[in-house]
């Protein structure tokens, strides 16, 4: 009877799974930036100590599943198993590159339909073969690792390791004994951020005990501003006298302080000449929900109660442009079916646009490719159109986005650069991060030279000087400044901060009264409606306003990528300090009445300890006015 309570553990097996767990999480400790040496090495405790734990009870589990012949249930769990590594690997690469575990992405995925999940993997720029391959290879590994089990299951049969029920029991219980000793000594000497700093890479990506969070209660739930109907609309706001040709250049991942002039001396000249807001955050370190913002002058908590299916319309400032007499033309080489953001800006069936072009019809073509289209397309169009005035040009541009690419024919600026992205190389020691900046330079300066053809052709037109011409980007690009790579990832300034430059015509005899304001996306159109009429008459009506009229709020406000979910994470920023806080209901957002403060910095991006006063002192205002019980 004795006998039959001892299992036989596959200990080949399971200590190549012991290893692999700490290779990566190890691996991954050691490539995070660190916080504080001690609390490394405390860490790499709680992964070696995890990783036995984790494959000791696998182990276990597995032996008496052989003990008693259950070979289908065998199969099964190993097929998960090689599933859960996958995800491991997966987590890995995500957290490196964005700061969201495979779990957190699977979760938004599940959230996604399939046009806006294929669209997803279109946005990587990784050839959908690879994604194939990858499934090819998940199916492949699923098959090896099942012969693994069973091939070393026979080579245990040599030298046998008998375990009974008492000692499995009594090595796990030891194995969390100990973690959780190591996790008390931690939480009690624990330096603030460094738990959730490292955490990320733990196996469990948890411990027992969690660091107290700070946490504050607003006084009422979110509210979005007051809808404006066009239908009550003044009719003064329709009477326009003049009706200036307005351009707006939106180029993606477009990070404010590479735009020199050394980088883009074509930009850097229209910055001097012209009023550059150079203070100006984006309202999302992602695309889409950017996009909303400047659309809509509204935060992006808001982004899904403007779903194409309940609200046909389309942006209201677009609408208002519309009717007062405006033709709305767009040349996109961005995908504008991207979370079907071409009806969600431009309305059902796009009714909005007059003429909308997309130059995405080849996926052999380049980004910049596809930007020399879209310019040269508006050039054709403004030169044999006998119209002057009464038009909106909005323009996609994507060549900056990554992998970062120009055309063939270009004679590089900046060398040397990186062959692609080696997304290998950029998730580990990313030392090739200088070449990919390399790459990122030179696209930029070919959106530059696109602008200065630009410029040349309005010139000769002789429309230069009568033009209201806003150039603008969706959203800053990181480049391992806090621990990431590209954007959707963390709120820091390299993914927020972008540039704002506003060319009025010659008709405008005002002066804008600061210069150096707060200002964001959601201010553009506020500004254009401002300048277009003469008067501040739609500022109640959008959360953005006019730059043009002097500043009466002293704060900024933008969210996180949460894909199609609304952001559960934001910033605030007010005077010198900028808080992350987070939604404690992140499910239902309009809904919670609570947040957790992540972090708090100063203009250098140095952390702030929390303070309640201090938090309620600076940015309790700014609650009250985003929050209410109405």
């Amino acid at each position: 009877m004795n006998e039959k309570k001892r299992f036989p553990l596959n200990y080949i097996y399971f200590g190549c799974y012991f290893l692999f767990l700490c290779f990566i999480h190890i691996y991954h400790l050691l490539l995070m930036h660190p916080v504080n040496g001690k609390h490394l090495e405390v860490y790499l405790s709680f992964v070696l100590l995890q990783s036995f734990v984790e494959a000791f009870l696998f182990a276990c589990f597995f032996s008496v599943l052989v003990l008693r012949r259950k070979t289908f249930f065998l199969i099964v769990l190993l097929s998960i198993l090689t599933l859960l590594s996958f995800v491991r690997l997966a987590d890995f690469t995500l957290v490196r590159l964005m700061d969201v575990s495979a779990w957190r992405w699977i979760e938004l995925v599940a959230h996604e339909t399939l046009t806006n999940f294929i669209e997803m993997l279109y946005a990587t720029n990784i050839k959908l073969v690879f994604w194939f391959t990858g499934f090819v290879g998940l199916i492949t590994a699923i098959g090896i690792n099942i012969a693994l089990f069973f091939f070393t299951q026979k080579m245990c049969k040599t030298k046998v390791f008998h375990f009974s029920s008492r000692k499995m029991t009594s090595f796990c219980l030891t194995g969390l004994v100990v973690l959780g000793a190591l996790d008390v000594s931690c939480f009690i000497s624990q330096m603030p951020g460094a738990s959730q700093h490292y955490v990320k890479a733990l196996p469990w990506k948890r411990k027992f005990l969690h660091a107290r969070q700070d946490k504050i209660t607003v006084s009422g739930y979110l509210q979005a501003p007051q809808e404006m109907s066009l239908s009550s609309a003044g009719s003064e706001l329709f009477s326009l006298e003049r009706k200036p040709d307005i351009f707006l250049f939106i180029v993606e991942s477009l990070r404010a302080d590479y735009l020199t002039e050394e980088v883009t001396p074509t930009l850097a000249r229209f910055r001097q000449d012209n009023y550059s807001f150079e203070n100006t955050l984006s309202n999302s370190n992602c695309t889409h929900k950017s996009w909303f913002s400047i659309f809509y002058s509204m935060y992006p908590f808001y982004w899904t109660k403007y779903a194409p299916k309940q609200w046909k319309q389309g942006g209201v400032p677009l609408s208002l442009l519309k009717k007062m007499g405006y033709q709305i033309n767009v040349y996109a080489s961005s995908r504008l079916g991207y979370y079907s953001m071409d009806e969600r800006l431009f309305g059902e069936k796009r009714h909005l646009a007059d003429q909308l072009y997309e130059f995405r019809s080849s996926q052999s073509l380049s980004p910049a490719d596809m930007d020399q289209l879209v310019m040269k397309k508006l050039s054709e169009d403004l030169e044999t159109s006998p119209q002057k005035g009464g038009r909106v040009f909005i323009l996609f541009l994507d060549g900056t986005h990554f992998d970062y690419s120009w055309p063939k024919e270009k004679k590089l600026k900046f060398l040397p650069i990186s062959d692609g992205l080696n997304y290998p190389e950029i998730i580990g020691e990313r030392r090739s991060v200088d070449l990919i900046q390399n790459r990122y330079k030179n696209a930029l300066n070919t959106i530059d030279d696109l602008f200065m053809s630009f410029q040349k052709t309005m010139v000769q037109l002789g429309m230069w000087e009568d033009a209201a011409i806003v150039f603008t980007a969706d959203h800053g690009e990181e480049f391992n400044e806090h621990g990431c790579m590209f954007h959707a990832s963390h709120l820091s300034l390299p993914q927020l901060s972008i540039p704002l430059y506003v060319k009025l015509g010659k008709d405008f005899t005002g002066d804008i009264p600061d210069l150096t304001r707060k200002a964001s996306q959601v201010d553009i159109f506020p500004t254009l409606l401002h300048y277009v009429t003469g008067d501040n008459l739609c500022s109640p009506f959008f959360q953005g306003e006019s730059l043009l009229a002097p500043p009466k709020k002293d704060y900024r406000i933008g969210g996180r990528s949460n894909a199609s979910l609304p952001p559960h994470e934001f910033y605030i920023e007010r005077g010198s300090y900028r808080a992350t806080l987070e939604f404690c209901h992140s499910e239902d957002i309009f809904h919670s009445r609570m947040l957790k403060v992540q972090s708090i910095v100063d203009e250098k991006e140095e952390l702030v300890p929390f303070s309640s006063s201090f938090f309620q002192s600076q940015f309790g205002s700014v609650l009250d006015q985003l929050f209410s019980l109405n």
